[in-house]
């Protein structure tokens, strides 16, 4: 028997190819076999079988370019939206532990100051204590402006990704028109198998493109999938940063007019002026606690109406299964690994493919857990933290508003007040100051950890990537499938071969 082949076969170990100039072994007991004195019955037979086989191969290849198209789309999105620089942590790091250094170092100042004439009746150093509130102005306003510059950032790289075709609504009719496609295609996939059941009908072939089904249907379901926790875990992330920020600037002006208002109240000696610095004080303190609580609702909010936003894209889409992808896979292996198709390269092909996108999804769920649950331990972190470092901020806005409402004619009682004021604000700055610093160390050992196992989420993405254009270059210029049946010329009591 001549079996038609093509000049080259894709390497399995690529998974980059569904068609191909390769042989496809079809066994079928059941298809009418032609006698030997009328191979004109024979040719006809194969050739209609050929060319419903072609029309299969070549559908399924144009929908397995579709899922690439939406799988590249999906790491491209997630790449440009909510970026988030290698010195991105770093950035804010240094600003933020600015802001609590210099502030402690302020606090400090003034305290020392306040606490050594308790007891005496020395003069207080004007100058020493206006420097301490200088120090502490100097200190937020360092904060407020690390603040602002991350969000900038944050603006600029949301206007690029706009620009590129990654904001929502282009998003959302980019993986639609994608899903349209995709979807249109499967139907005429149905179709093209019922019209292969009458030429070759229960051969292993057609049991594998039926069993194929179903693995195509879950590759797009679990990438329209990973399309909405992409799109809504970063709108969510974006939100809450950009709120965070603004918070945090608002909670460090308002602090730093706190500062001024106490500078003003040593210039003058206007002891009044501390009650203004009292409530500029318990206003910082006040967005201090609320501010990664009202931040994670920003990003919460953000993520339901995103999720309504892109609601026609996952109509009908079942969430993402990787198990059932793994047991429709598994059955796909069973057949292409059957004895009627042991010559059959395209059938290991099609699974070396389909397994290499389930190990991917694999890759994809584990960093999506940890990065949950890295999530809810930073959100618990974040609210103690402001919750404590708050706490003490409206606490030493309270000792301010005593000292300059009702002591505001006793030097020595607002000497004592303002002391203590001190004390509590250097609490919650040392605590902010190692706690800031803890983070960063955490966070810096956990990517090079991950770096050093090839686990950062750019690396794994950018693997992907480039797989996928493999894929993509080998799936862009397919070659028609030949079946040419063997056509006996010496008479023989055998039947003819039909395998091809």
């Amino acid at each position: 028997m001549r079996i038609a082949r093509s000049k080259r076969i894709l390497p399995a170990l690529l998974c980059s190819a569904i068609i191909a100039s390769n042989q496809v072994a079809i066994a079928s007991p059941t298809v009418p076999v032609a006698k030997q004195d009328n191979p004109q019955l024979l040719l006809a037979q194969a050739g209609d079988r050929d060319y419903c086989i072609n029309k299969v191969e070549n559908n399924t290849r144009q929908i397995l370019l579709k899922l690439i198209e939406l799988e590249k789309f999906n790491l491209n999105y997630h790449a440009n939206v909510a970026k988030q620089g290698r010195w991105k942590g770093w950035r804010y790091f240094i600003t933020q532990e600015g802001n609590n250094l210099i502030s402690l170092g302020g606090a400090t100042t003034g305290m020392v100051e306040r606490t050594s004439k308790f007891n005496s009746n020395r003069k207080l150093h004007r100058n020493t204590l206006e420097t301490g509130n200088a120090l502490g102005m100097a200190g937020q306003l360092t904060g407020a402006g690390g603040s602002s510059v991350e969000f900038l950032i944050n603006g600029y790289h949301e206007l690029e990704a706009r620009k590129k075709g990654f904001g929502p609504n282009a998003a959302k009719e980019k993986v639609l028109a994608i899903r349209k496609d995709i979807d249109s295609l499967l139907v005429e996939r149905e179709k093209l198998l019922g019209d292969l059941q009458n030429v070759c009908a229960d051969t292993k072939y057609l049991a594998l493109a039926r069993a194929e089904q179903p693995v195509l249907i879950d590759m797009r379901d679990i990438s329209l999938d990973e399309f909405k926790q992409f799109h809504l875990h970063l709108r969510r992330a974006l939100a809450f940063q950009q709120s965070l920020y603004l918070f945090d600037v608002a909670r460090n002006v308002v602090g730093a007019w706190g500062n001024r208002e106490g500078w003003r109240a040593n210039k003058t000696g206007n002891r009044t002026s501390n009650t203004s610095a009292g409530i500029l004080f318990e206003t910082s303190g006040v967005l201090t606690i609320l501010n990664p609580l009202i931040s994670r609702g920003v990003g919460k909010l953000a993520e339901k109406y995103e999720a309504r936003r892109i609601r026609p894209c996952m109509d009908g889409v079942n969430p993402a299964d990787v198990e059932k992808l793994a047991a429709d896979l598994e059955r796909v292996k069973v057949i292409a690994n059957s004895p009627e198709l042991e010559r059959a390269d395209l059938p290991l092909i099609r699974s070396a493919m389909y397994s290499q996108h389930e190990v991917g999804v694999r890759k994809q769920i584990h960093i999506e857990e940890a990065r949950q649950r890295a999530g809810v331990l930073t959100a618990a972190e974040n609210v103690f933290s402001g919750t404590l470092i708050g706490s003490t901020k409206v606490a030493s806005g309270v000792l301010f508003n005593i000292a300059g409402t009702k002591y505001y004619n006793n030097g020595r009682e607002t000497n004592i007040f303002l002391g203590v004021a001190g004390i509590v604000s250097m609490v919650g700055l040392t605590y902010g100051t190692a706690e800031t610093a803890r983070i960063q160390i955490k966070r810096e050992m956990q990517y090079q950890r991950a770096k050093k196992k090839h686990e950062l989420p750019g690396q794994i993405m950018k693997d992907r990537l480039a797989k996928l254009d493999e894929m993509e270059k080998s799936l862009s210029a397919p070659t028609p499938i030949s079946f040419v049946p063997h056509v006996p010329y010496a008479s023989t009591d055998a039947e003819p071969d039909m395998r091809m």
